[in-house]
């Protein structure tokens, strides 16, 4: 990831962080993050070599796809505690006391 990525994923995070919760901010900024996630996840730089090794062993492509894995798990985690539904949880847990109060 080149310098200009890293400076805009912390730009991006902290506009996160900053904004409210459910924010057009936030949600436009998890939109794009998924979909640049979901540009890289095209990999055609790297279909026609397995050069350089990374460690001395690990083929390029391999690695980025290790590199792509970790990326889909920190964007799942954004979007888990930035864009999950909480009225969804209210609306189960709401159901659940009802039915375990006395009748």
């Amino acid at each position: 990831m080149s310098i200009v990525g890293l400076v805009l994923l912390a730009a991006a995070l902290y506009v996160l962080h900053r904004s409210p919760r459910g924010s057009i901010w936030s949600r436009s900024i998890l939109v794009l993050i998924v979909a640049a996630l979901y540009v890289l996840h095209q990999d055609f730089w790297n279909w026609f070599t397995a050069h350089p090794l990374v460690f001395g062993f690990m083929p390029i492509g391999l690695f980025y796809q290790a590199c792509f894995s970790v990326a889909a798990s920190l964007v799942m985690w954004l979007l888990v505690t930035y864009a999950w539904p909480a009225h969804l949880e209210s609306e189960v847990e709401q159901n659940v006391s009802e039915e375990d109060s006395p009748r």
